[in-house]
């Protein structure tokens, strides 16, 4: 039987000669960089002669870090030096599908990451709508708070003038006999005519009988209803007051009271500061 030609067989000498040549390269960056720090630790440890024998501080910390990093590109080359060797044509394909799958998996915890800050981005949004909701119904609370110290200042207010009617003497007359007429209160005595209008608001003191005619047409006797108290001093003054509410045909009464007597309406008690 003849011999059949068979074709020259694949040769790995080239890829071999390569990586041959790499690992010679490391290898000697690697004894060059021991021998630089081998060189720099004795020249730090022995100093010259004529140089000053105390290192400072600040020396020792950089000659210690220089070794510190030079110890770290030694173990760097070390480890580049040691992927390179486990890399080969049989292993190749391999170490590939290995890279492939730590990119898909990194590729993966990239989208979950991205996944994540939305949803954070999501709930900081809603967080802040919360946050003007809440900031919100806090000025309407202020507003309400203030209202509501207001109504308190009024109660105490209230509070202090029933205590000032209880504990005077005296008489304390309702501004209103119904919804249209008003309660007006004159009292007689020897200061004059004091007039209590609660239909205006007003106390006015008057030194004459005679002034009352002249506040009488100011004001009119309609819608009023006019209470006179006489003091003995003051009874001088109730005929012509008399007089005037009848030509006025006003409604009135009076009451006979001794000196001294306090007398007053709502109004001048609310109105009180």
């Amino acid at each position: 039987m003849s011999r059949r030609n068979i074709g020259p067989g694949v040769s790995f000498f080239a890829f071999q000669d390569i990586i041959t040549a790499v690992v010679g390269i490391f290898i000697l960056i690697t004894l060059t960089l021991i021998l630089e720090l081998n060189q720099r630790v004795e020249s730090a440890s022995n100093p010259p002669d004529d140089a000053t024998p105390i290192i400072d501080e600040q020396q020792i910390i950089a000659l210690e870090q220089q070794s510190t990093d030079l110890q770290l590109q030694y173990d760097q080359r070390l480890q580049q030096l040691s992927e390179i060797s486990e890399i080969t044509v049989l292993n190749r394909d391999q170490k590939m599908e290995e890279a492939n799958a730590a990119k898909t998996a990194a590729e993966q915890q990239l989208e979950n990451l991205k996944k994540m800050v939305a949803d954070m981005d999501v709930q900081l949004v809603n967080q802040n709508r919360i946050n003007a909701s809440l900031e919100s119904e806090a000025i309407q609370l202020s507003a309400q708070k203030k209202k509501i110290e207001e109504l308190e200042t009024i109660l105490a207010k209230l509070a202090d003038q029933k205590n000032q009617i209880k504990g005077k003497e005296g008489l304390l007359y309702r501004d209103q006999v119904d919804t249209t007429n008003f309660v007006c209160l004159i009292q007689l005595n020897d200061a004059g005519v004091t007039i209590k209008d609660a239909a205006s608001q007003t106390v006015k003191q008057l030194s004459t009988a005679r002034s009352f005619k002249s506040w009488l047409q100011t004001n009119t006797a309609r819608n009023r209803h006019f209470l006179i108290l006489i003091e003995p001093s003051g009874i001088d003054f109730f005929e012509t007051i008399r007089e005037e509410l009848q030509d006025q045909n006003a409604t009135y009464g009076f009451d006979p009271v001794k000196r001294g007597h306090q007398a007053a309406l709502t109004f001048e008690w609310e109105s009180t500061p």
